[in-house]
């Protein structure tokens, strides 16, 4: 019995979730905003001389590095596409175990919002579909990687 997790490229995953990119915007800007309070907290403190402009800049480059591997590559938008004959209650509760609850609409959210402080963006959520009968779940990467990873899944498809 076989899986399969893929994941999309950066062009459809922007066209699939733009708010995504406007979550990273934010992120940016917090940590522009966060950095250069630091660092004039340092120098009105007296512990630099002056503005260390380049250790700020070179902080904030890393974190949008980091930051943006961590979204788009990550927890990129990925398919997990389930052996036929996987049980989609073994699904849901892999799901629930990893944090994870249904909402109103059928979709798996978790409580904290993944990208962003002000709102969900679409590729943080965990949508099962059915297609004749295999499972396929889509969803963050490293979410989808936790549900393989689920000892009652591994155990489900090995018998």
């Amino acid at each position: 019995m076989h899986h399969t997790l893929k994941r999309a490229k950066l062009s459809e995953q922007i066209s699939a979730d733009p708010l995504k990119i406007l979550a990273l915007g934010e992120n940016i800007l917090a940590n522009i905003a966060l950095t250069t309070l630091v660092f004039l907290a340092l120098q009105k403190t007296g512990l630099t001389s002056h503005f260390l402009t380049g250790a700020a800049l070179c902080g904030i480059l890393a974190f949008l590095i980091i930051t943006t591997k961590n979204m788009y590559h990550d927890n990129a938008l990925s398919q997990l596409e389930l052996a036929a004959g996987t049980d989609p209650t073994v699904i849901n509760s892999a799901l629930e175990n990893i944090g994870y609850t249904r909402n109103d609409s059928g979709e798996f959210v978790k409580k904290k919002k993944m990208f962003s402080l002000l709102h969900r963006c679409k590729s943080e959520k965990i949508l099962i579909e059915i297609h004749d009968t295999r499972l396929k779940l889509k969803g963050p990467h490293a979410e989808l990687e936790k549900v393989l990873a689920t000892p009652a899944l591994i155990q489900s498809t090995s018998v």
